[in-house]
């Protein structure tokens, strides 16, 4: 608890344990987030209540999931994984797909939120960090609008 409240966070979810990272919706026992590029997928997701939100694949959003997301009050979540130990190409890359997405989401009024989704206690990051990645992809000063606090990794 004392490593989490340094990095500024009063709870982690941890994947396994707090919540399902899934291809599909259904048959988990915990929470899921579901990732997928298939439209019907991130649908039949939204419409599962044990599902609490979704990642486009690839950070390709798709306009009538983002509408649905709104309408059902779930959230689409950000992976900041995709910016982190990649070459400058790749990130400028991937910042514009996220970018891309995060205004889709906030266009039609649905939530977004970023996460980071480290795989170990090592490469979790501060809720300042996550506060500067957000107005990075946002631009200085917006990043609030898809700041959730929100660290979803491991923290064994």
């Amino acid at each position: 608890m004392q490593f989490l409240s340094r990095l500024g966070y009063g709870k982690v979810y941890c994947v396994g344990r707090d919540v399902e990272l899934a291809v599909r919706p259904g048959g988990a026992r915990i929470p899921q987030i579901v990732a997928s590029a298939d439209q019907g997928v991130l649908f039949a997701a939204l419409k599962d209540s044990n599902v609490i939100g979704i990642i486009f694949e690839g950070n390709e959003p798709i306009k009538k999931v983002v509408e649905k997301a709104k309408e059902l009050g779930k959230p689409v979540f950000l992976p900041i994984n995709v910016l982190i130990g990649q070459g400058q190409g790749a990130r400028g890359h991937a910042l514009g797909r996220l970018r891309k997405a995060a205004y889709a989401c906030i266009k039609s009024g649905a939530q977004a939120r970023i996460i980071s989704l480290a795989e170990t206690r090592e490469q979790m990051i501060s809720a300042g960090q996550m506060t500067g990645i957000a107005d990075l992809i946002l631009g200085q000063g917006e990043g609030h609008r898809i700041f959730g606090s929100l660290q979803l990794g491991a923290a064994t």
